[in-house]
């Protein structure tokens, strides 16, 4: 494995919109200002968000495309640009014996995601999804949950996100279950495994979706009901049943959590803080929904160095993208009263809640 040992590791941000903008730019400043890392190259074509990073990296490259970058073998790119040029993008940095660290879905499809991890092996370089999610206070929380059973067996999970899409927002470039449920799916199966029953419905018409529902089998006792949109107004929160209490997230809370234990009277809302101890040092809170993609660029430029294991590499979220590919094999229409009785006909196929069992 190339590593730069202790040097700064040069860093190539392949694309400057909003991700990078909004989640990225505080991680990377303050990792730069640390000498982790230096942000050589800034690739967008458009020149617009290029220049609005810039301004914090004035000393990168700025270019339109990566055919121009000049960075070395052993350098960390991060892909941040949109899901149809993310692949290309991926297979051109692992071909320059890049370390990657990509925004997720890698792909639109299983067969090339597997080919991308295949090319990061035979380049002995990493390939890190980032899944800031994954580092979350609460949701590490919600897995020992899930995992240990202090709250008893847990019975069903209800999870529901999404919402209108913004006037200024980009274009979709993918059905709202790959662009958005895949992520729900991630944190699924890394609370419960991989499911072993589905079904799954949604509003594509021949397009993209922009509503989809599927509901989920765990083992013989767990069930999770997942919808996910872009034109309703969503709760934005996933609710865990367990046998003896309830458990609510809001998404993208890093550290807060509401819990009701059986048989009581209210709920507790508050912030995740470090356990309890003997010290007279008043508890600390737990790391902020920033801090965590900070936490997962820092554990990525060490892993790089050889310090530690990849916490969460390719493989390890092929499972999401595979059962998203499921989902669609299967799809049936969702329910639709609002539909003319052509336009319900069109459908052909009529909805049903039969669960087909997958292999």
């Amino acid at each position: 494995m190339h590593s730069h040992g202790d040097s700064v590791l040069p860093l190539v941000l392949i694309g400057c919109g909003a991700v990078s903008q909004r989640s990225y730019l505080p991680a990377l400043r303050a990792l730069q200002s640390a000498g982790r890392l230096r942000v050589t190259a800034l690739v967008d074509d458009d020149e617009r968000a290029c220049h609005a990073m810039a301004q914090f990296f004035p000393s990168a490259q700025q270019t339109g495309t990566l055919d121009d970058v000049v960075a070395p073998a052993g350098s960390l790119a991060i892909v941040a640009s949109g899901l149809d040029t993310r692949s290309d993008h991926l297979a051109i940095a692992l071909a320059r014996r890049w370390h990657v660290l990509a925004e997720a879905p890698i792909s639109i499809s299983t067969a090339r995601a597997h080919a991308l991890l295949e090319t990061a092996k035979t380049q002995d370089v990493l390939f890190a999804v980032a899944h800031p999610r994954r580092f979350f206070p609460a949701v590490r929380y919600l897995r020992e949950l899930c995992q240990d059973q202090p709250l008893g067996a847990l019975l069903h999970i209800d999870m529901a996100e999404g919402g209108p899409l913004p006037r200024s927002a980009a274009r979709p470039q993918a059905g709202v279950m790959l662009e958005s449920g895949i992520h729900a799916l991630d944190l699924l199966i890394w609370w419960l495994g991989e499911p072993q029953q589905m079904s799954y419905s949604d509003d594509a018409f021949g397009g993209f979706e922009i509503n989809a529902r599927a509901e989920l089998i765990f083992g013989t006792d767990t069930t999770a009901s997942l919808h996910v949109t872009r034109d309703w107004t969503s709760p934005q929160r996933y609710r865990f049943e367990f046998e003896r209490g309830l458990a609510e997230w809001a998404v993208d809370e890093a550290r807060q959590l509401t819990l009701q234990l059986s048989g009581t009277r209210a709920a507790l809302r508050g912030e995740l803080l470090a356990p309890l101890g003997n010290s007279s040092v008043r508890s600390s809170a737990l790391a902020s929904r920033a801090q965590c993609l900070h936490t997962q660029l820092a554990h990525v430029i060490t892993a790089i160095r050889g310090g530690e294991a990849l916490e969460i590499s390719g493989e390890q979220t092929l499972a999401a993208l595979q059962w998203v590919e499921r989902c669609y094999a299967r799809r049936r229409p969702l329910l639709q009263p609002w539909l003319t009785a052509e336009e319900q006909a069109r459908l052909q196929t009529p909805l049903t809640e039969t669960f087909s069992t997958l292999p």
